[in-house]
């Protein structure tokens, strides 16, 4: 009896295991077919959707490099690719930043068309009537409607006044980026002639308010000292260049007092019996420069050769001698071994190059120079004594050898040495003689800092994280962060981020500049805290670290 109702009780155990069994499956079933097929996707995930996704923009002609960068993956191209897409078939981007589930469908299951052929617009010189994307010109490119109207507006408003060379209509030329930087420095914000001219920069030189083109005060300075880069000295080299004191001395660099503007400067000085300030170009200088008295560079110098005889030989010569390079040697009026000797020996005081059968134009000013070096007999005697105990014989570990190779060998064997330390110090042993590298590349990922980036444009947001192992760099041509590239305030190389220490700096190179907290910085440095807000171009982004 026992026996009948133990079977029967195992019976209905297995019938009931066998019901809940079946209605678990069920309801797991009734799970799988409840799920969505599709789920929104976000910036960086990667899944098969996504290369289904990536598949049908190719083939409908969304992806403009033509390749698939990061196949699966939601990457900057991809959502480029998604953001062409949208604007061609009227999607507005998600609040999130996230591909919504019907996009996906309809780009896998659909049947989206293809990209529609973009018809090419024909930019206006008008401000508020450019086509997008803007047609950047850069420098010796010629568009004929952009360059026009930036170069009347600037003529107009005297920007080309005391440029040398005419502009030529329609081409980003010399002239027209020297008007360009003018009005730039104007606007108080750098031009950086990598970047052309953009449409910022466009709108800015067509407006109306524009400034117009202030000349320098007829005696802008007290002084201008060696070395100073300004628009005073560019005014002053192109007066002097009218009146043709470079001849034969070379082009200076523009704006800068170096030493090819010192030289015209003095030639300038003595043919008007000007004494030159030792401290720089004073008032006097610039006055007489500048007036109606100042008189063209009368003085024709050439190039003398060996055996070449006259009277600006003879000049030389008797300035040479006054200096005391003539030492036991002849004067006379030709291009001699003496007067070769001579001229050696002055090169090597004064520290000028000469090639031993050619005296230049650069050489006779040197020469004719006020502060030219006199010969001196005890610096000659010093180099000479050096170089006798240098080649001298000294005997050393029972060999006889010249001073100059002791020297060296002893060099030789202290750099082996360094060498040999360096190496030893830098070889990663630790303590008790383990090798520390491993351990050492293990740690390196968890000592680098990291951004954490919320980007926000146009009401969409986004976030990124962002490795700063190296300098995170910034801009339209940079593929660091997914910027919107129809954001045209934003530089092809805008700015970067990188720590100096604990500290996160920003730099700015770019055309209009980057807001930290509402402050604008152009062209320069500044720290960045967590939690402040970097505006670049129409991008707010949010930094924590």
């Amino acid at each position: 009896m026992k026996k009948t109702v133990s079977v029967w009780f195992l019976i209905i155990a297995m019938l009931m295991t066998a019901v809940l069994s079946s209605g678990t499956v069920l309801a797991e079933e009734e799970k799988k077919t409840e799920e969505p097929k599709y789920k929104t996707i976000y910036y960086t995930e990667q899944s098969e959707t996504v290369f289904q996704m990536q598949k049908t923009l190719k083939q409908l002609g969304y992806f403009e490099e033509g390749e698939i960068f990061s196949p699966g993956t939601l990457d900057e191209v991809t959502i480029y690719a998604l953001q062409r897409f949208y604007a061609d078939n009227q999607y507005g981007w998600a609040q999130d930043g996230g591909v919504a589930p019907e996009i996906q469908e309809f780009l896998i299951e659909g049947s989206p068309a293809p990209r529609p052929t973009p018809v090419p617009e024909t930019p206006s010189p008008t401000p508020d009537n450019q086509p997008t994307p803007f047609p950047e010109v850069h420098s010796g490119e010629r568009n004929d409607e952009v360059m026009s109207a930036v170069q009347i507006a600037l003529f107009n408003k005297g920007y080309y006044e005391g440029i040398p060379n005419n502009y030529v209509l329609g081409y980003l030329d010399e002239p027209t980026e020297e008007a360009i930087k003018r009005f730039c420095e104007a606007m108080h914000f750098s031009y950086n002639s990598a970047d052309g001219v953009t449409l910022p920069l466009f709108n800015s030189i067509l407006a109306e308010n524009a400034p117009v083109y202030a000349t320098p005060s007829p005696t802008p300075f007290s002084i201008i000292p060696y070395a100073t880069v300004s628009e005073e000295v560019r005014t002053i080299q192109n007066r002097l260049k009218e009146l043709d004191y470079f001849r034969d001395i070379g082009e200076p660099p523009a704006g800068e007092y170096e030493e090819i503007t010192q030289k015209a400067v003095r030639r300038f000085c003595e043919v008007h019996k000007i004494t030159p300030n030792k401290n720089g170009m004073d008032v006097a200088f610039y006055e007489r420069l500048m007036s109606e008295k100042a008189l063209a560079n009368p003085v024709d110098r050439r190039e003398m050769h060996l055996k070449d005889q006259g009277d600006d030989v003879q000049e030389v010569q008797d300035r040479l001698f006054n200096l005391g390079y003539y030492k036991d040697r002849q004067r006379t009026g030709v291009y001699d071994e003496d007067m070769d000797a001579a001229l050696a020996a002055f090169s090597k005081a004064n520290r000028i190059e000469y090639d031993g059968e050619t005296l230049t134009v650069a050489l006779q000013d040197a020469i004719l120079d006020e502060q030219a070096l006199e010969y001196s007999e005890e610096a000659e005697n010093t180099e000479k004594n050096l170089a006798e105990k240098l080649t001298g014989a000294v005997h050393f570990m029972g060999i006889d050898m010249p001073l100059y190779v002791l020297i060296l060998v002893i060099v030789v064997i202290l750099a082996a040495l360094v060498f040999l330390i360096i190496r030893v110090f830098s070889s990663g042993k630790g303590d008790g003689g383990q090798d520390t590298s491993a351990s050492d590349s293990s740690k390196l990922s968890d000592s680098g800092k990291q951004l954490s980036l919320d980007i926000r444009y146009q009401g969409a947001s986004r976030h990124v994280t962002v490795n700063m192992d190296t300098p995170l760099r910034i801009g339209r041509n940079e593929q660091t962060l997914p910027l919107n590239p129809g954001d045209s305030d934003i530089s092809r190389q805008h700015c970067q981020m990188f720590f100096r220490g604990d500290t996160l700096m920003l730099e700015d190179y770019s055309t209009n500049g980057t807001e930290v907290n509402q402050q604008s910085y152009h062209n320069g440095e500044c720290a960045v805290h967590s939690g402040d807000t970097v505006k670049i171009g129409n991008h707010e982004i949010t930094v924590r670290y």
